[in-house]
């Protein structure tokens, strides 16, 4: 009797410990403590645009030998409220002083394997004869960030009258849009 009674002891003792240990696993859950949560949202931006701005044809001799070849891109943009970013696009693989960044005369360039031809154009911000050649720097365009997708044109003209223009040949340029607050 006497395993009995030393069960009966065991199992009361192990009962009251978890009622105990409960009883201060509960009281703990019951405190009133804050957590701040905080972050912060820093200047950022989603730069998209066409891989090419194809101009068509340019015919210097007639239709072009007195008017520009003309053409608009949009740049889609999705920057963060408040953020003021600015829109560059560099001088391009060919322009005539690569240290004018911010109003560079651009230029197409054709090679038939043994000598450069070039062609020349620009982009602009406005499509107006006097409208700013856009560049980077202090050539760059301002953008107001809306948290939204917003568009901006960009502007291009073929210089008319462009008579050494080779029959048949395609120019190209790169240049690349690029952003900083």
């Amino acid at each position: 009797m006497s395993i009995k009674l030393n069960q009966s002891y065991i199992k009361f003792t192990v009962v009251s410990a978890i009622l105990a240990g409960s009883t201060a696993i509960s009281t703990a859950s019951y405190a009133n403590n804050e957590m701040e949560v905080k972050t912060s949202v820093g200047e950022a931006c989603l730069v998209e645009i066409d891989s090419t701005m194809l101009f068509g044809a340019y015919d210097p001799i007639d239709t072009h030998s007195d008017d520009d070849l003309t053409k608009e891109q949009l740049i889609t943009l999705t920057c963060t409220d408040g953020s003021l970013a600015k829109i560059e696009l560099d001088v391009g693989n060919n322009p005539d002083d690569a240290t004018n960044t911010a109003a560079p005369v651009r230029n197409m360039l054709y090679n038939d394997g043994d000598s450069d031809y070039l062609l020349t154009y620009n982009l602009y911000v406005g499509s107006q004869e006097v409208a700013d050649v856009w560049g980077a720097g202090v050539g760059a365009k301002e953008y107001n960030g809306t948290g939204g997708e917003q568009t901006l044109t960009v502007y291009g003209r073929v210089n008319a009258g462009q008579a050494g223009a080779v029959s048949g040949a395609v120019y190209s340029d790169t240049v690349t849009v690029s952003y900083n607050f």
